[in-house]
């Protein structure tokens, strides 16, 4: 499957979500700021993400294995949006005019906990936009939390997200379903 509507979707245990601020620095000097009404100010929530699964079939043993996990940071349909315009999955950005002394004011936040996926180690993310800039917050096999700003910048993944295979995960038993026998 590689297309930008997949058939697979990813339901997340806790929002995920991406916040565009609506407040921007008065001035260079200060961390004072003034609301501002930016066509993207606003936040979007997401309680599934789409996933781009790739296999590739081993003809030795006549098996298929997962070859990548990618997010399509696109995919909003399943997405709460609270004003603004929805916000590409991974994605961080403002428009404050942000000084290197002062807070960024755009959020990202991605957790994968109870999935049995964790975010990939090769997963990077790049400056973008007019005077982008970036940090992260948080940053593990479970959750990667992001802040960004600019003057309309901040950062954006370098290549599609990668999801892995959680080793380490064991689904609960309130997840499975007792058979039940039917006469």
């Amino acid at each position: 499957m590689n297309t930008p509507t997949p058939s697979e979707y990813l339901t997340l245990h806790s929002p995920n979500f991406f916040a565009f601020s609506n407040h921007r620095y008065i001035d260079g000097t200060s961390c004072s700021s003034e609301s501002y009404n930016h066509e993207n100010s606003g936040r979007t929530d997401y309680s599934k993400i789409g996933v781009d699964i790739k296999t590739k079939m081993k003809s030795k043993w006549l098996f298929y294995f997962i070859q990548t996990m990618t997010i399509i940071e696109t995919d909003s349909n399943f997405t709460d949006q609270i004003e603004g315009e929805v916000m590409r999955y991974g994605w961080v950005h403002a428009c404050s005019g942000y000084t290197s002394t002062c807070y960024h004011n755009g959020v990202a936040a991605m957790t994968v906990t109870d999935t049995g996926f964790i975010f990939s180690r090769l997963n990077e993310w790049i400056k973008f936009g007019t005077d982008g800039i970036f940090s992260t917050v948080v940053r593990n096999d479970h959750q990667i939390i992001l802040q960004g700003d600019g003057a309309c910048g901040g950062g954006k993944p370098k290549y599609p997200i990668k999801l892995e295979i959680d080793p380490s995960f064991k689904p609960s038993h309130d997840s499975a379903t007792e058979p039940v026998c039917v006469y």
